[in-house]
């Protein structure tokens, strides 16, 4: 008790607080408090019920124990988002994880309430928050304007604008002209690509890609098998992807790195006729065919600056031969894989 400003004596209202070791309870390990979090984090914790158990080694002592271990066995844990309306199970139980949704919610404070039951039918519930900052920080360069000369030193004046506090800013200065780090405008990607059967033993590729990875122009070098078409074989491939299936679409988030694709198109390849030598004479000729490609799997792992997508996939290959002893067609069947690399 403490006298106010009149000195008449204030006593605080009386606040009674159970402790005890025993008993239920839940804890909160990642992310820490307040802390800001992206990219679909997993909220960690660990739950439990502390007991005393009876001490012994005869058969009651021990029914007795398992006994009272049933009865205050974890049922679920569970995590709401919105001030206990509703809640939605996190998977485990001593050691459990939920995962935060951040590209669904906006940006801002999120508190979550943590509750886990026990089959005695008692509950345990614990508070938690955190900051979720999927919008990245915007960048406006005031000074210099591009093609500016300087001499001795360069005045940078800029703006940078975040919801949230932002830690620092830097300025990388780099040589030349800024289209040597940048890839041109009408290339997408750069991938290679390799694949065996088919028309030939194995073919070794690379290409671009474009309008949304969804048109792929590579060029490949092969070796084909003794036979009516052989040698060393240099061709060129044109693929336009007709049907694309995110599993996020059906499966939810935690598959947003596997989908598949179906593309068609067409190859034209020059083979040189030569069975045990490369060489190129008149006797060497162009194929056309069409061809269908199924990939799948394909993984994403955006994480990666390069080689941050496979793919493999199952080719058919239709060939048209229109000279020659005999004209007509030949089906075929390959398999191969393509890596992007950037």
């Amino acid at each position: 008790a403490e006298p106010d400003e009149s000195g008449n004596q204030v006593t605080s209202e009386i606040t009674v607080i159970d402790y005890s070791t025993l008993g239920r309870w839940v804890v909160v390990d990642e992310p820490a408090a307040a802390s800001f979090v992206r990219d679909r984090p997993y909220l960690t914790g660990r739950a439990g019920y502390a007991l005393e158990l009876p001490a012994g080694d005869d058969k009651e002592t021990e029914s007795l124990r398992k006994e009272l271990l049933a009865e205050h066995k974890i049922e679920r844990v569970e995590v709401s988002m919105d001030n206990g309306r509703t809640y939605v199970a996190a998977s485990g139980d001593e050691e459990w994880r939920y995962r935060i949704e951040t590209t669904e919610m906006p940006d801002g404070q999120v508190n979550l309430l943590v509750r886990t039951r026990f089959a005695n039918g008692e509950s345990v519930v614990v508070r938690h928050s955190v900051v979720v900052d999927e919008k990245a920080p915007e960048v406006r360069l005031l000074t210099p304007q591009e093609r500016d000369r300087f001499d001795e030193s360069v005045r940078i004046v800029g703006v940078t604008t975040d919801d949230n506090v932002l830690e620092s800013v830097a300025v990388v200065l780099r040589q030349g002209d800024k289209s040597r780090y940048a890839v041109p405008g009408f290339v997408e990607g750069l991938y290679v690509d390799i694949h065996t059967l088919g028309a030939t033993y194995f073919d070794v590729g690379a290409g671009l890609t474009f309008f949304d990875d969804n048109v792929r122009l590579q060029t490949q070098i092969g070796v084909s098998p003794p036979g009516r078409f052989s040698g060393l074989v240099i061709g060129a491939k044109l693929l336009a992807n007709v049907f694309s299936f995110p599993f996020s679409f059906v499966f939810g988030p935690d598959l947003e790195w596997l989908s598949a694709a179906i593309a068609v198109g067409a190859n034209f390849s020059y083979f040189t006729m030569s069975e045990d030598t490369i060489a190129f004479t008149p006797e060497g000729l162009v194929l056309a065919g069409m061809v269908a490609q199924l990939e799948f799997p394909r993984v994403t792992l955006p994480s990666l600056p390069v080689f941050n997508t496979f793919g493999f996939y199952t080719e058919a290959q239709l060939w048209f031969i229109s000279s020659d002893v005999e004209a007509g067609t030949e089906f075929k069947l390959s398999f191969g894989v393509r890596a992007n690399i950037f």
